[in-house]
């Protein structure tokens, strides 16, 4: 792998359950993705990002959010973990979709680095079983550049 390359992989799972969340393919209905990620309102979302190779990251913010990263050693494999409460989210309407940003931060100060790609969402009112529709998002896939920006080159589904 070329050294400015590197992989997150993200997850996203309900905190109580550790259910992964779902997502489901909308085409080109919408304007940020072909595939639409399903969160539920009052709920808490345990959020894990591991990276290949390993990078010290220092927090996630989720269009606004910032999330502190802790630290978790599973085996030999380092991870990053925080959690993500959607009390202040509003369901969405039928038919619309939300951009939720997701930004990776690396260090502060002068030497900040960002990877950051607008996830497509949609919000819905607690226990509404349409939340659950589609397909589980065991994690989602950065392939990541740092070059004279940082940049998200691909995304996978898994």
């Amino acid at each position: 792998m070329d050294p400015s390359s590197f992989e997150l992989c993200i997850s996203f799972r309900d905190n109580e359950t550790n259910e992964p969340i779902f997502f489901k393919t909308d085409g080109g209905r919408f304007t940020t993705s072909t595939r639409t990620i399903k969160l539920s309102v009052g709920c808490v979302y345990k959020i894990t990002i591991s990276c290949k190779p390993w990078r010290q990251l220092q927090s996630l913010n989720l269009s606004g959010s910032e999330l502190l990263l802790n630290t978790e050693s599973e085996g030999s494999a380092m991870r990053y973990v925080t959690h993500w409460n959607t009390d202040q989210q509003i369901p969405s309407r039928r038919a619309t979709r939300f951009d939720l940003l997701l930004a990776v931060v690396q260090d502060s100060g002068p030497n900040q680095k960002i990877w950051q790609k607008p996830l497509q969402a949609k919000f819905y009112r607690n226990n509404d079983p349409h939340a659950k529709y589609g397909s589980k998002l065991e994690s989602l896939l950065w392939k990541c550049a740092e070059g004279e920006k940082c940049e998200v080159v691909d995304e996978v589904f898994q």
